[in-house]
């Protein structure tokens, strides 16, 4: 009942499903769009899918499609869904979009979405201005007429409205619309030369199209004109003018071309060749030409005249003008001895032409081209003169016709074409004049002469001029051909210089003058060639030296027996000039043929025989024959000797045999034969035989000579050397040889043989028994030879040793004596005694075998040293004393001896009073000696005695104690190491355990260390090498483990060998390296060995720092304090090189820096 009632009222808005198409008309080439606007929704659709006219369902690839869904637009309750064509892919085409929307209950409801395409096309133009001128937009594929608006630079739209220009849309026709514009001639004249159109063309169709599209064009506005193109070029000389009309699109209509009358010319090809050329499009324009044939050509002004009804230009003139000038160049014949100049020369010029030169060699000659100087030249009275100067230097070296080249380029009309180029020959002329030398003998006239050459050749002839130490001859010479000649008389002068001029004038005026001498020489032979006498094989030389010759002007001819003598491998002839002339014939390893009778002629210019000398003698001798090197022979023996020789001389006058310079032709026991015989008119053969009975041994070493003797003092010689050999020097061995001893006895055989090589030598022996018959040979028996040469003699010596030979199924108990000697054989040395095989047989001698023998040695209970010595022996060799030495000396101890024999066995003991002891040890032999009356008779046996003494007594290390074995071994020791609570034995380089064994500790040294930290690292061995040591240290803290180092080297020097017995011991601790970086540091010790520094043995350690001062870092401290380094408390900077915290917890520097 309640009052008021509440009223409300709503508005219920209905709406309608509907898909409304957008459509698009585009350009081609061009991406476009097309849509579908779905109305009616209060939510986004579900899907959309977009078909092409074939009902295929278009990828969203990017490529070629793209689609667009949209979303819901809640004010208007609708959603456009895009679907964007890509450039390229769009073409006519009927698109549909495919929705489902399950608001409406809609699975799928589609709707035809439609695009066309279209070309627009705008062409570039270029134009004339003299009338309207229409440009054209044509668009295809259209059905609707297109919307088409145009516009300028200026303009913003270019509508009738506008003064000037005309518009039309246009009209479909076959698809195609075409829209112009046209714009007026006066119009065009306004515009720049290059304006910008634009058309932009919106779709008719679907006039809601996006983009439009527009094109832009260059209209090109030209404008007419005549260039006119004038030329100046040479007289006869086809040229040609031309008119270039430009601002044209098409070809002008006609061309004429008139002379300055007024006259039409015709093109008849004999006067001129009228081209009116053609329309170059690129250009717009047209060039006409007019040739005037060569002859024809003269100063003119022509017109060409021009019509055009593309400007509506019926007749427009324009002049051209054509100047003609002359150019002359003259061939020219000069002389290389100045300066000289070439002229080119252009007349009827009003304006300087442009000249350039050029040659052969040079593309253009300007001033910078050396040797050349150039001039533009200047105009006067219308004649231009350029120059070219060439220098004397530079004409010399042209060649004898050069091609220079004048180009003229005209002054007043640069452009003119062809240039005027000219060409002439300069001809260089070169004369050759020659003197040379007159060679006279002494006391004779001549006429001499003086020639001359040109190139070219002239017929101009050159003057000549005389003159004898600058005085001028005005009489007495003559000019015939290319000669001039002048007689002369010789006088006793050695050389007369005349001077022969050469004069000669060239047509530029340029005067040449040569100068050559002529030498007259009076000339005579100084020196003769002499008489040469030398042996075969020589080396010849003979001189043939002429006064006052020039070496230069002649040759030297060598005759002998009055044949020219040809050079060769063996005759070489050479010259020398030292204001003489001289040749020397030199013959090489002179022969027979080489004997005769010798002269030389100087001869002038290949066949003028100037000079003859006298003839010499070459004579020449062999050299006496002899066996080659030496001659060995036995003393005493007779020695027969041979020799022969040939001579050229007249006769030869003796032979002569000499020993060590001594004649020997007289001697008694030496006998010399003589015999002579002539072989032709003029060869001698000679020979001589020396026989010399029982030569003694005094002639060993010495040099035999036989000497051939000839007039004129010629000798020629031969030796050989003596060898003489003397006899074997071996006495009478009677030596005793014990059975299976590894020393055996020696004999030797001496043999002094007088030469270097040594004989071979072979042994010969007989085995023995005691009733002396032979049981064997020498296989029974071993044998070892050497050979020692000394001086002239060498010592063969034979070891021998009797073993068992069972092959040859003998015992070694039969042989009792062995007989030998030694046979020496020289039969393989050069000698020419056919009828000695220089064998020589030493003496015999004898070894009596006597064995086996042996010695031991023992220690007894009571440490006594027993030795005992046994040997069997026979009749011939008994054993009679026996000695004991020790390391090579006599026992000096007091040994009892006793000896027993028992059949063929002696035995001796001897036995050392004394205990023995380590100085007992060493190397002992026996010496046994047999029989007195054998000459040597002594057997050695040797042995080495070991005797171990006590081992030494060790102290107990710091920190601990040794706690040894029972002592009573005083030679076995072994010691345990206990250390002290808190410390542990350092390993390593310590040990748990010393022993001593055979009176020698392995180790002698074990050290305790405080236990603070696990045990420290190993230290590292480095090589130990033989060489001085020198340590320097200038490192304070290096020296603070001093102390510590000490305790390390202890156990390491205990393991050197030389340590444990006695050869060396430690000299000095030192830190040997104070800079290493880090916490390592190299330290070494230098051990002495026999008091030798150069056999000093160097251990280096590279050991951790920390390590090393953790051993003593209590003695590091007091060391710091005592080097200064640590004071009232703090501690010096120059002392903190390392890590301080090692040893101290905290210190100050003593400068307060930390």
């Amino acid at each position: 009942d309640s009052s008021p009632s509440v009223t409300k009222t709503m508005t219920l808005t209905t709406l309608t499903f509907g898909i409304q198409p957008v459509h698009t008309e585009t350009a081609t080439n061009t991406q476009a769009t097309v849509s579908c606007v779905v109305s009616g929704l209060t939510v986004d659709f579900n899907s959309v899918t977009w078909k092409n006219s074939t009902g295929t369902a278009l990828s969203n690839d990017g490529t070629n499609y793209i689609i667009n869904e949209g979303s819901l637009n809640d004010t208007d309750n609708i959603q456009t869904t895009v679907l964007t064509v890509v450039a390229g892919v769009s073409t006519d085409q009927e698109y549909s979009c495919v929705v489902e929307s399950q608001e409406w209950e809609i699975s799928e409801q589609s709707e035809s979405v439609f695009m066309n395409v279209y070309d627009v096309t705008l062409t570039e133009k270029t134009v004339v201005t003299a009338s309207n001128q229409t440009i054209t937009c044509q668009i295809s594929d259209v059905t609707v007429l297109a919307s088409v608006t145009w516009s300028n630079d200026d303009e913003a739209e270019l509508a009738d409205s506008v003064q000037g220009y005309t518009f039309n849309q246009g009209e479909i026709t076959d698809g195609i619309q075409e829209s112009t514009l046209t714009i007026t001639a006066a119009k065009l004249q306004t515009l720049d030369i290059s304006t910008s159109f634009t058309c932009v063309v919106q779709s008719g169709q679907y006039p809601d199209s996006s983009p439009s599209v527009t094109k832009t064009m260059t209209l090109t506005t030209l404008t007419f004109g005549i260039q006119p193109v004038h030329t100046e070029t040479a007289t006869n000389t086809q040229a040609t003018v031309s008119c270039v009309v430009s601002g044209l699109t098409v070809d002008f209509n006609s061309v004429t071309w008139k002379n300055s009358t007024g006259t039409a010319l015709s093109n008849d090809g004999t006067n001129y060749i009228i081209n009116e050329g053609s329309l170059n499009d690129t250009d717009n324009i047209q060039t006409t030409v007019l040739t005037v044939v060569a002859g024809v050509s003269t100063d003119q002004e022509y017109s060409c005249v021009v019509e055009s009804q593309e400007w509506e230009i019926s007749e427009q003139s324009e002049s051209v003008f054509m100047n003609v000038y002359d150019v002359t160049l003259t061939e020219k014949t000069v002389v290389t001895a100045s300066n000289q100049t070439i002229t080119c020369q252009i007349s009827d010029v009003t304006v300087l032409a442009s000249v350039t030169w050029s040659n052969d060699d040079e593309a253009e000659l300007a001033d910078s081209v050396q040797g050349y100087t150039f001039n533009q030249g200047e105009i006067t009275d219308g004649i231009q003169e350029s120059t070219l100067t060439i220098t004397a230097a530079k004409l010399q070296t042209l060649d004898i016709s050069t091609s220079f080249t004048c180009v003229v380029q005209s002054g007043q009309y640069p452009d003119s074409s062809p240039s005027v180029t000219e060409t002439m020959t300069l001809t260089t002329l070169t004369f050759e004049l020659h003197g040379g030398t007159m060679i006279v003998e002494r006391g004779q006239n001549s006429t001499i002469s003086c020639l001359y050459s040109s190139s070219p050749l002239t017929s101009e002839e050159p003057e000549f001029v005389w003159s004898l130490e600058d005085q001028v001859i005005s009489t007495g010479y003559s000019v015939s051909g290319n000669a001039t000649y002048l007689d002369v008389q010789i006088s006793d002068e050695s050389v007369e210089i005349y001077t022969c001029t050469l004069v000669f004038v060239d047509e530029l005026n340029s005067t040449l003058r040569l100068n050559e001498t002529v030498a007259v020489y009076s000339a005579f032979i100084e020196s003769e060639p002499v008489d040469v006498s030398k042996v075969l094989g020589s080396t010849i030389e003979v001189t043939c030296r002429a006064s006052y010759i020039p070496f230069a002007a002649v040759d030297f001819e060598w005759y002998k027996n009055d044949s020219k003598v040809d050079e060769d491998s063996r005759a070489l002839m050479t010259e020398n000039l030292d204001h003489q002339a001289e040749s020397v014939l030199r013959i090489e390893d002179a022969n027979l043929m080489d004997s005769g009778q010798y002269s030389c002629r100087i001869t002038y210019n290949d066949s003028i025989v100037i000079l003859e000398s006298s003839q010499a003698e070459i004579s020449l001798v062999s050299v006496p024959s002899l066996p080659a090197g030496s001659l060995t022979l036995i003393e005493g023996s007779t020695l027969i000797l041979r020799s022969s020789a040939v001579s050229t001389t007249k006769e030869v006058s003796g032979i002569t045999w000499t020993l060590a310079d001594k004649d020997l032709n007289d001697n008694t026991g030496i006998a010399v034969s003589l015999n002579k015989t002539l072989l032709s008119n003029d060869t001698w053969s000679i020979s001589s035989e020396l026989s010399w009975e029982s030569v003694p041994a005094s002639c060993h070493g010495k040099t035999l000579s036989v000497i051939v003797s000839c007039p004129g003092s010629l000798t020629a010689e031969n030796a050989l050397i003596l060898n003489m050999i003397g006899k074997i020097q071996q006495p009478n061995y009677t030596r005793t040889i014990v059975r299976g001893s590894s020393s055996p006895n020696h004999v030797t055989c001496i043999i002094c043989t007088g030469t270097q090589v040594a004989p071979s030598v072979q042994w010969q022996f007989d085995l023995q028994q005691q009733d002396n018959s032979t049981i064997g040979t020498a296989s029974e028996f071993s044998t070892r030879e050497s050979v020692v040469p000394v001086g002239g003699c060498t010592y063969y010596t034979l070891s021998v040793g009797v073993e068992q030979n069972p092959a040859a199924n003998l015992s070694i108990s039969q042989i009792s004596r062995i007989n030998g000697s030694c046979v020496a054989n020289y039969s393989h040395l050069e000698h020419d005694l056919s009828t000695s095989n220089l064998q020589l047989q030493g003496e015999e001698f004898e070894l009596s075998v006597v064995g086996p023998t042996s010695m031991s040695a023992v220690l007894d209970e009571s440490g006594r040293l027993n030795f005992t010595i046994s040997t069997q022996f026979t009749d011939d060799a008994y054993p009679e004393a026996v000695t004991l030495l020790r390391n090579d000396l006599v026992v000096t101890e007091i040994f009892n001896q006793t000896t027993e024999t028992n059949d063929e066995t002696k035995v001796v003991v001897f036995q050392l009073e004394k205990e023995s002891g380590p100085e007992d040890s060493g190397n002992y032999s026996a010496k046994i000696r047999y029989s007195e009356d054998r000459e040597s008779g002594i057997v050695l046996l040797q042995e080495y005695i070991f005797i171990p003494g006590p081992c030494g007594a060790l102290d107990d290390p710091v920190n601990g104690t040794l706690n040894c074995n029972d002592t009573t071994d005083s030679s076995y020791v072994k010691c345990d190491v206990e250390c002290d609570e808190g410390y542990r034995v350092l390993t390593s380089v310590s040990r748990e355990t010393l022993v001593c064994t055979a009176g020698s500790w392995e180790h002698t040294y074990s050290y305790c260390s405080r236990i603070t930290k696990p045990a420290a690292r190993r230290a590292k061995k480095s090589t130990t090498l033989p060489m001085p040591w020198v340590v320097e240290c200038q490192d304070t803290l290096g020296q603070t483990i001093f102390l510590a180092w000490s305790i390390y080297m202890t156990n390491i020097s205990e393991s050197l060998s030389c340590v444990n017995s006695g050869a060396c011991y430690t000299e000095n601790v030192t830190a040997a390296d104070c800079t290493s970086s880090g916490s390592e540091m190299t330290f070494a010790t230098r051990f002495v060995q026999n008091g030798e520094t150069e056999n000093n043995l160097l251990i280096g350690l590279l050991a951790e720092f920390d390590e090393l001062l953790e051993l003593n870092t209590f003695q590091a401290r007091n060391v710091l304090e005592d080097n200064g380094c640590i004071s009232d408390g703090c501690i010096a900077r120059d002392c903190v090189s390392y890590d301080a915290e090692q040893i101290f917890d905290q210190i100050e520097i003593c400068d307060g820096s930390g």
